[in-house]
């Protein structure tokens, strides 16, 4: 017995609709982060803000300046999907964030003196941790999109901001100063 013909634009369909889902992943991935910083912006005084600015610049930063496309290539790659393949861009992964976190932890005080924060260079020394355990992030939800399949993508992408969002308020008032940014990225790593 053969199957039912499909109709020639179910994967146009699957493509426009795993485009959609995560067109509003990351949409609301950025809206929680904005209203994250709004209620950051507000509880904390200029100068703590502006520590914790640096801090997520810094971050930011050094995520942009080493990014390797792992990631991007896991999904692009002919043989993207082979386990010897994906454990070599786990390694990848795994070094380039123990580098970014060493070198971090070597410069704190040096960054905390280039912005004229000298008390700030145990939070620089902190957030040496957010590349490290970024480094050990799972790459089968990058499999998975080679499937057209976005679910854990978006789920990678909106839970953890997600989660700094419901723990800016308590983290604030229960941390004092920048120290509660510090607290956040790591939570949100």
């Amino acid at each position: 017995m053969s199957s039912p013909a499909t109709p020639p634009n179910t994967l146009a369909r699957r493509i426009a609709g795993q485009g959609a889902l995560l067109l509003s992943a990351f949409a609301a991935s950025q809206m929680m982060s904005f209203a994250r910083n709004a209620m950051l912006g507000h509880m904390l005084s200029k100068g703590d803000f502006g520590i914790a600015a640096i801090l997520t610049l810094l971050l930011q930063l050094l995520d942009s300046l080493t990014d390797l496309g792992v990631d991007r290539l896991i999904v692009q790659a002919p043989d993207g999907n082979r386990p010897r393949f994906v454990a070599s861009q786990h390694l990848a992964l795994v070094i380039r964030g123990l580098l970014i976190g060493g070198v971090l932890l070597l410069s704190c005080g040096a960054i905390a003196d280039f912005f004229a924060a000298p008390g700030a260079a145990w939070s620089v020394a902190a957030i040496a941790l957010v590349p490290v355990i970024k480094g050990f992030q799972h790459l089968d939800a990058r499999r998975a999109q080679r499937r057209l399949q976005n679910r854990p993508f978006v789920l990678i992408e909106v839970a953890p901001q997600a989660v700094a969002l419901l723990l800016t308020w308590p983290v604030v008032t229960h941390v004092p100063g920048f120290g509660a940014v510090v607290w956040l990225a790591l939570a949100q790593a």
